[in-house]
């Protein structure tokens, strides 16, 4: 009697293992997904790369832009389908959020000091200066931990601390640097090279849309192989950096 029991017993499992998976595949897909992102370049060609990719599915995407640590909030809470982009690794503070394994971005994180100032040393470090950076950049939060720091809310509150001389350093991507220094019109802050570090950034979904993983991830892995995206940067860059020049 106990094996025909264990027998049936298995059965169960395994169907309503099979049943759980099809409710999910089955479920329908939706007609619009909303990202959080900050308002910043690398998310806004994140954006513009993850909408091509999406209308491949049939979807179509819009971003809401907040704050940098606001939009992680919002993201992980279900308010908002995902995050455009972002580092490697945040998914063990942010739980709900799941990682598509494949780069669509890559950051350089730099410094910015103020014209005629010395260059950090590199044999005291960093812990002399006061550095800035915004909040929510979680790259430049976990390089700058233990040391001397202001946080703001936004890049243009960080370059006019920097130009005013109420913080020795700036700490942003390089993108991000120079446009905030266009659009500000500051002449005495300067790029210090090369970038201090290099990461790379990936798109979250929430995980209400688990079942959209392995669709969007095979999207975007065959636009990264074909140079798709390389393109999409490439012409993105000369659209946003030529009213710099």
């Amino acid at each position: 009697m106990i094996k025909p029991l264990l027998c049936c017993l298995l059965l169960n499992l395994l169907t309503a293992d099979i049943v759980f998976a099809r409710q999910i595949t089955d479920r329908p897909q939706p007609a619009t997904l909303i990202f959080s992102s900050p308002d910043d370049p690398l998310a806004e060609l994140s954006a513009r790369i993850l909408n091509r990719a999406y209308r491949r599915l049939g979807i179509q995407t819009r971003v809401l832009q907040q704050p940098a640590a606001r939009s992680l909030i919002s993201a992980n809470s279900g308010q908002l389908d995902g995050e455009v982009n972002r580092i490697a690794g945040i998914s063990g503070e942010y739980t709900n959020l799941r990682m598509i394994p494949v780069p669509i971005n890559i950051l350089e994180g730099s410094m910015f000091i103020r014209s005629g100032t010395l260059a950090p040393d590199e044999k005291n470090g960093l812990s002399t200066y006061i550095i800035g950076l915004r909040r929510g950049t979680k790259f430049a939060e976990q390089y700058t931990r233990e040391m001397k720091r202001q946080l703001v809310a936004s890049n243009r509150q960080l370059f006019l601390l920097l130009a005013g001389g109420r913080i020795d350093i700036a700490i942003t991507s390089s993108l991000e640097g120079q446009v905030a220094i266009n659009k500000l019109q500051l002449k005495n802050i300067k790029l210090l090279q090369p970038p201090f570090i290099k990461r790379h950034l990936y798109h979250y979904l929430h995980k209400k849309h688990q079942a959209l993983i392995p669709q969007i991830t095979s999207i975007i892995k065959a636009m990264r192989e074909n140079g798709e995206i390389e393109r999409l940067k490439t012409e993105y860059l000369a659209e946003f950096l030529s009213p710099l020049t």
